[in-house]
């Protein structure tokens, strides 16, 4: 099953700055690193579900393959993500991986895309990883305001402290999203891994909102995060694209756009524990 914690790194937003990449100066130095991963191949009689689940000090997984931990690193839809050998990406891994004691709380404070370098350098120290950016026209999305204007509903949340993610509360899953005091930004995000492809913001909206939404998912990349035993036939909804603008009163158009991918350039299986 695919755990809804798996927001601890972010749901497929702008690449992480990482140390291969143009950082301000300091910026890294914000980023604690694991103090201690154990990384393990995932039992073959584990069968083919698998778990993510984040603590206050780091996360853990159990039967996650590479390709998602890549995806996760650096918050990319799958077509973002090139050469990878199929040969090693495609192994699965149980991974307990935390902070020392003196960075739990700098965790706590650590925004998503921050959260995802970590994972990124967790994968330079295991797994050997080396990439570069390439800059690629690919199909895309424009999230627009549909005929009719939006129904998104203003929240009337003001829940103390900070808020990550784009949503102070949320819940989703395939063919279905909830969300309290959430930004336009953490909508594109749930879209993004249910379309497969990046999403641009043409909305114009800057608030924050609370909305649900129910569509019947239709593509693999969604098929393939349903919990176990889920079957699309259960419920009965619209298409994603029928139900965006019936229920949020927004359209999804495809166009083409430069966009940032990540070209992988080596990656082994990890190193001893």
């Amino acid at each position: 099953m695919l755990s809804v914690s798996i927001l601890f790194f972010g749901l497929f937003i702008s690449s992480t700055i990482h140390a291969q990449t143009t950082a301000a100066p300091g910026a890294a130095d914000a980023v604690p690193h694991f103090a201690v991963a154990t990384i393990k191949p995932t039992d073959p009689k584990a069968g083919q579900t698998f778990q993510w689940s984040s603590g206050p000090d780091g996360f853990s997984t159990v039967g996650v393959s590479l390709h998602l931990l890549l995806l996760q690193a650096f918050n990319i839809e799958e077509e973002r993500l090139l050469g990878e050998p199929a040969s090693i990406t495609s192994k699965r891994y149980d991974i307990d991986a935390k902070v020392d004691s003196s960075d739990i709380a700098k965790l706590d404070s650590l925004s998503t895309a921050q959260r995802g370098q970590m994972l990124a350098f967790l994968l330079e120290d295991r797994f050997n990883l080396k990439f570069h950016h390439e800059t690629r026209t690919l199909p895309v999305y424009a999230l627009a305001i549909a005929k009719g204007g939006s129904k998104l509903a203003t929240s009337k949340l003001s829940p103390p402290g900070t808020w990550e993610n784009g949503s102070w509360t949320s819940s989703y899953g395939p063919g279905r999203v909830d969300a309290q005091r959430s930004s336009i930004e953490f909508l594109i995000k749930v879209l993004s891994s249910s379309v497969g492809h990046h999403i641009i913001d043409k909305t114009g909206l800057s608030g924050t909102y609370d909305f649900k939404l129910r569509w019947t998912p239709d593509t693999a990349s969604e098929v393939r995060q349903a919990p176990a035993g889920w079957n699309a036939s259960d419920d009965i909804a619209p298409s994603l694209f029928t139900a965006l603008k019936e229920q949020l009163g927004l359209k999804l158009e495809p166009q083409k756009a430069p966009v940032d991918v990540i070209v992988i350039d080596h990656i082994e299986s990890p190193s001893p524990n």
